[in-house]
């Protein structure tokens, strides 16, 4: 039993070739959605929803973030071959975690005040 051997082999890929042939469509999320303006808007009934106050970011969010970046860094360096006290970098890492979080809490305070 011998199969005929002129069988049409797809050049291209199916799902490649779906993709072309849907047509392409707004997302549900734009970025209406995802950034709603600061501003009054109205709605369709023609109300006024209230201004939404700005994003703040919050101050502990940046000095962990930033906790996080200097723990990874120091895990780079260690498996690159770079050799320092451990102990020590941890004790000054949060040292300096500990005041950032302290000064950004203060100058919110401040700026805070000042309104």
């Amino acid at each position: 039993m011998s199969q005929d051997s002129t069988e049409q082999i797809p050049t291209s890929d199916p799902a490649h070739e779906l993709t072309e042939l849907t047509p392409r469509t707004e997302h549900p999320m734009d970025s209406t959605t995802l950034f709603p303006a600061t501003s009054a808007e109205p709605t369709s009934a023609g109300e006024e929803q209230p201004a939404r106050p700005p994003r703040i970011i919050r101050v502990g969010t940046v000095v962990w973030g930033l906790v996080v970046a200097a723990v990874g860094l120091g895990l780079i360096a260690l498996a690159s071959g770079l050799t320092f006290d451990v102990e020590l970098a941890v004790i000054l890492l949060l040292v300096a975690a500990g005041l950032a979080l302290v000064v950004g809490s203060l100058a919110t305070g401040l700026r805070h005040r000042r309104r």
